[in-house]
């Protein structure tokens, strides 16, 4: 036996998966190009797109019935599409970030938390921040910030894509200010700085203010001050200092922006302008932050320290140790408000505000520095993949993690590196926690795209859980019940509603008579009857429908038929409907065709048919039908009108 292959040509890079429908009429493939392709096997050049998906696709699937295709993408979400290649809907949970390139670039905006939706902002599909939130463990929607199509690879050569390299939130949440960033050797760097502002009407951030190049080469950071951008009423926020982004680049600067009104004709709103730009001694700046209050800006050039005030933009201070560049700057929190604390490559050190002097020291080299913004502490990250919580008063640990992964508060494998982390606060305070979780969590996110939560060992069990679907266990013997009516009852439905097959009534009934061998089926004359019966629809609750039917039709509709003259005739035609019978006159010989003028007839004709209108609607009881005799109300009627023997009206 020899097989024929069959070349079928699409796909410009490498093929990931192949489906097959169940009838082997069509084919479904994907790949690298971020596109589903359909074909038909009987003749290739037919074949069917949907193009532009979030990621490339990695695995296809095919519903027995060929009702819906699942395709799941690299960025760990499984889009449903209809076999016309229709979008149904989109299955997606924390969106991994697909990068070419290195591990340690997939989050390079890192973790925020957001205030207003409680959630985690990162790096999501390229060009995207997502939101999740935690606590549902939902994603809440993405925000597309480059506004562009991803560019798949090709075969030879590495395609560069715009990505979100720095983000940061208002600590109102009301504000977002981006970096997004797209740089090929041997082309020009491209650069935006962007500013989002909160709709509420919409539920999602518009954008307000684009700035090309915001400084002549790479941003090192941006970082927003504290206060309030909403209204200006909040006694919580002094009125003096108004919220601005502080910015640094390759250019040796530090840039000052600010919020202005605008209201014109043409445009009405907020948008964000360069109000200063700063240097110190032509060396590059780095690192910065802000105060707790926001009136001080502490910013690093190189290995010195710099300390600005915001609302005159003068510099106030500088402090110099050793020559090692400054890698993180950070104020303390709560009674560390008047801390400094500076990381280098081999050190961490703090400096006392008031008196400007050393406090501590410790000996590490820091990956990553992330205070808490609700207690004194901060972890660090370290280069040897642990990591440690250090008290900013005297810089002692308060906890570190074990060689082993194991430590008393949860566990952390030191294999994975970490690449991003924040502290997101409690909804109440945990007074039997370690005194640096009592107030906050702290999630991070690691090399493998996992997102995990550090919390205390007594706290585990108190965590809800979420049920599943499959999850059979009720807990009490009334949820059994419950639970087992309910899972009948949308069963019940489920069947009540359920398409049979194809969409064909008897679909089951022809493959349950096809499936067996021909010659173990009885005689055709056995299963002609349920085989037909298969093709029946079968009216459930037949009674309650006709005396449905029948009590609308007797108060929308009345009846009236002509009565037989025999006694008989009338006790058969009389119903529980409510009905009337008039027998129409014969035309009386020698009557004269002169009568009451045609205008006067019509205006009795009225007359009467509204007397048995009103007649009809006050009886409730069913009546006999009785012959009324017309003579005496109707003028003699002409030829052509006495040749009719009945007529029906209609309320």
């Amino acid at each position: 036996m020899q097989l024929l292959p069959s070349v079928y040509h699409w796909h410009t890079l490498p093929v990931s998966e192949i489906a097959f429908t169940s009838a082997g009429s069509s084919m479904y493939s994907g790949g690298g190009e971020l596109t589903l392709v359909k074909w038909n096997l009987e003749n290739p050049h037919i074949k069917n797109y949907l193009p532009r998906l979030s990621a490339d696709i990695v695995h296809i699937a095919v519903s027995p019935y060929n009702q819906m295709i699942a395709i799941a993408t690299l960025d760990n979400g499984i889009q449903i599409v209809s076999p016309n290649n229709k979008l149904h809907c989109v299955l997606q949970q924390l969106s991994w970030s697909v990068f070419v390139g290195e591990k340690e670039g997939m989050f390079p905006a890192g973790l925020i938390y957001d205030p207003r939706s409680r959630g985690l902002m990162l790096n999501g599909r390229p060009g995207h921040l997502q939101l999740y939130s935690p606590l549902s463990e939902t994603l809440t929607y993405n925000i597309d910030v480059t506004m562009m199509n991803y560019l798949t690879q090709e075969r030879d050569k590495v395609i560069v894509n715009t990505q979100v390299t720095h983000s940061a939130l208002t600590s109102d949440g009301l504000w977002l200010a981006t970096i997004e960033t797209r740089y090929e050797p041997g082309l020009a760097l491209e650069l935006k700085l962007k500013f989002w502002e909160y709709n509420n009407d919409k539920k999602r951030y518009v954008l307000a203010t684009v700035i090309d190049m915001p400084h002549d080469g790479k941003v090192h950071s941006i970082k927003f001050s504290p206060g309030n951008t909403g209204s200006v009423s909040n006694e919580d926020v002094d009125g003096d200092h108004e919220v601005v982004l502080a910015s640094t680049g390759a250019d040796k600067k530090l840039r000052l922006w600010s919020k202005t009104p605008i209201d014109s004709i043409y445009q009405k709103g907020s948008t964000w302008r360069c109000q200063n730009a700063c240097f110190y001694r032509d060396r590059s700046s780095g690192p910065g932050s802000f105060s707790y209050d926001g009136s001080l800006l502490a910013v690093g050039f190189n290995s010195v320290l710099t300390l600005w005030d915001v609302e005159n933009v003068v510099l106030k201070q500088t402090i110099t140790r050793g020559t090692e560049e400054l890698k993180f700057v950070e104020f303390g929190r709560d009674d560390c408000c008047h801390i400094l604390m500076c990381a280098t490559g081999s050190n961490i050190v703090a400096w006392n505000l008031l008196t400007l002097s050393l406090v501590w020291k410790v000996d590490t080299r820091a990956a990553l520095f992330v205070p808490d913004p609700y207690s004194c502490f901060f972890a660090i990250f370290t280069v040897e993949n642990q990591w440690k919580i250090l008290d900013a008063h005297n810089g002692e640990v308060a906890f570190t993690m074990n060689s082993d992964g194991k430590s008393e508060v949860g566990y952390h494998s030191s294999k994975s590196q970490v690449l991003a982390a924040v502290f997101a606060p409690r909804h109440r305070p945990n007074p039997d926690a370690p005194q640096w979780m009592k107030n906050s969590y702290l999630y991070y996110i690691d090399i493998y795209q996992e997102l995990n939560c550090l919390e205390p060992a007594n706290e585990i069990s108190q965590l809800p859980i979420f049920q599943l679907a499959f999850d059979k266990d009720a807990g009490t013997p009334f949820g059994s019940l419950v639970g087992a009516k309910s899972v009948r009852e949308a069963t019940d439905e489920e069947h009540s509603k359920q398409v049979v097959g194809y969409g064909v009534l008897g679909s089951q009934a022809v493959t349950q008579l096809l499936r067996p061998p021909a010659h173990t089926l009885p005689s055709v004359s056995l299963l002609c009857g349920s085989f037909l019966q298969s093709f029946v629809i079968m009216k459930r609750d037949a009674p309650h429908a006709e005396s449905d039917h029948e009590d609308k039709s007797e108060d929308d509709k009345t009846t009236v038929v002509a009565s037989s003259d025999s006694e008989d005739d009338t006790r058969k035609s009389s119903t529980s409907k409510k009905s009337f019978s008039f027998k129409k006159p014969a035309k009386p010989k020698g009557a004269s065709k002169s009568g009451k003028s045609p205008k006067a007839r019509r205006r009795k004709q009225n007359k009467q048919q509204k007397t048995g209108s009103a007649e009809k609607k006050e009886l409730d009881e069913p009546m006999e039908t009785e012959t009324i005799d017309l003579r005496k109300h109707f003028p003699p009627l002409d030829d052509d009108d006495a040749a009719e023997s009945m007529f029906v009206i209609d309320d």
